[in-house]
């Protein structure tokens, strides 16, 4: 008898319906392999990341997997704000950190395995964490990511006709990779905790 695997998109797949249209979406606590950076997005540093955290997922993957837990890795997801300006380029001073969402099963003692058997020293830098966002809006954005402040300014006005602010980091979840279509074929999901708006006096 086939075991199923198990999917955090597909087991979860509530939590990542989005439109072109903002929808509040409920979601729950997620636990994820993530690691942090700073840097301009899609550069050297944040590329390199990105394939660090794949490396040490896919270890996790291949161990559980031999262990009778297989499962499929969720989509790159990041979140993003930004400290200031950068002083030498005078651009916003991004921070980011990179998301990969895993079953409840996996373990810190998976990824200290998977960090053990890692040649890279950066692995050093990834962690499990779980993410708990609660209510959100989301809305699937098409197209390049520097056009995304259009999809974020609907997604704020239909926020405040909801009684709600925005709330925490913004989040993207990556259904398409740059790599494999061109900008105007991208499609993420902008996702956006939101918390109620205080009533004015």
């Amino acid at each position: 008898m086939a075991i199923t695997k198990a999917d955090p998109y597909r087991d979860h797949q509530a939590e990542y319906v989005a439109t072109g249209d903002p929808r509040l979406v409920k979601t729950s606590p997620a636990k994820y392999v993530t690691i942090t950076g700073h840097s301009e997005p899609g550069g050297d540093d944040f590329d390199h990341r990105v394939k660090v955290l794949y490396r040490a997922a896919q270890t996790i993957l291949e161990a559980k997997r031999q262990a009778g837990h297989d499962f499929r890795l969720g989509r790159l997801e990041a979140m993003w704000w930004h400290k200031g300006q950068d002083k030498q380029t005078d651009h916003p001073s991004w921070h980011w950190k990179l998301l990969l969402r895993v079953p409840e099963f996996v373990s810190e003692q998976d990824l200290s395995a998977a960090k053990n058997k890692a040649r890279d020293p950066l692995v050093r830098d990834v962690w499990l964490e779980i993410i708990d966002e609660g209510e959100v809006v989301q809305v699937l954005h098409l197209g390049p990511h520097e056009r995304g402040q259009e999809s974020l300014d609907k997604m704020r006005e239909f926020a405040r006709e909801q009684g709600k602010r925005f709330e925490g980091f913004h989040h993207e979840i990556y259904l398409t990779r740059p790599a494999d279509v061109p900008p105007e074929k991208l499609r993420t999901i902008l996702r956006q905790q939101v918390e109620p708006a205080p009533i004015a006096p």
